[in-house]
């Protein structure tokens, strides 16, 4: 990540280094779970293969909590967009639910494109 800063980019793209959670980011995956490839045409966004998840992330999964685990990530991304900096309070909050809508998406389509159970990583 560059400055600190959140980097959408960085959030789809895998990280060649060190594994992350493809659901939050962060170093320390614990989990695998097995998914199948997708497309999200709207964004031109295409998804391949297993997803990796650390343990918070997959208690979140475990849960059946991924609209909450979206709304807490889409949160994050709403704070670190380069447009937040000149909005207003309510066009903030605009900003978070657009974040939010579109995460909410993603792990939706993970959902319907997950077989099996996880795999330790």
């Amino acid at each position: 990540m560059q400055s600190g800063k959140f980097n959408l980019n960085e959030f789809i793209t895998e990280t060649a280094s060190t594994p992350v959670c493809d659901f939050c980011r962060r170093p320390g995956v614990l989990w695998r779970y097995p998914a199948t490839d997708f497309i999200i045409p709207e964004v031109r966004l295409r998804v391949k293969g297993d997803w990796a998840a650390c343990g918070k992330c997959a208690d979140y999964i475990e849960s059946d909590k991924l609209d909450d685990l979206a709304f807490l990530i889409s949160g994050l991304l709403a704070q670190q967009d380069d447009r937040a900096q000149n909005l207003a309070g309510s066009d903030q909050d605009a900003l978070h639910h657009l974040h939010y809508y579109w995460m909410r998406r993603l792990y939706r389509e993970f959902t319907a494109h997950r077989h099996g159970s996880r795999i330790s990583a």
